[in-house]
């Protein structure tokens, strides 16, 4: 294994993810193969571990729909670098990153909604770049929530929802996902009745 040569995958508009997790790594992923995993160096194992363990959160992002990816074809997920990096800096206990990943911060910033004369009630790019399934999962969760008797702070919610899913013995995204990348996000949906106050 060897280290990423950064000229190559910072021209790449897109990645796939598991080739983001190998970046994220510092290893360059067109110097990994099957036949090479076999024959791993004992200096590279914490490396690999490493690797694997990225692998897992990744693929409960996806499946929770947090991580946005872009499906092609072949099906294989695709992330942008920098996106990539944004999701994993954001998690309960940060994944670090090499210095040469992209930043969101190097991305030249989409126009908002509210630069455009006339276009002020339009979604944020932040919406925008939500698939629609996901936006509309979070319109139902915002409904059902406006609809119960669960408490209007995300982080209480979150904490019932939490312990529900335990007794129900279900895999779970963490507790400050459900409250911040869920229905903090649910809550703040232009039109969404629900009090956003929270502790």
């Amino acid at each position: 294994m060897r280290k990423p040569d950064w000229t190559y995958w910072l021209n790449q508009a897109d990645v796939a993810v598991s080739n983001a997790v190998m970046l994220s790594c510092n290893v360059d992923p067109r110097s990994v193969s099957e036949e090479d995993s076999r024959y791993i160096l004992e200096e590279e194992f914490v490396v690999t571990a490493e690797c694997n363990r990225r692998f897992a959160f990744v693929q409960s992002a996806i499946d929770a729909h947090v991580l946005e990816v872009i499906r092609r074809a072949d099906r294989v997920p695709y992330v942008k670098l920098a996106e990539f990096r944004a999701w994993g800096e954001s998690l309960a206990q940060p994944l670090t990153f090499p210095d040469e990943f992209p930043k969101a911060s190097t991305i030249e910033p989409a126009r908002t909604a509210a630069s455009v004369p006339g276009n002020e009630s339009r979604d944020t790019p932040a919406q925008r770049l939500r698939s629609d399934r996901e936006q509309n999962l979070l319109r139902v969760i915002a409904g059902l929530w406006a609809l119960s008797d669960l408490p209007s702070q995300h982080n209480t919610t979150a904490d019932k929802l939490s312990a529900l899913f335990d007794s129900w013995k279900w895999d779970k995204p963490a507790k400050q996902t459900i409250a911040d990348t869920i229905l903090k996000e649910a809550a703040n949906l232009p039109g969404a009745v629900i009090r956003k106050s929270d502790g």
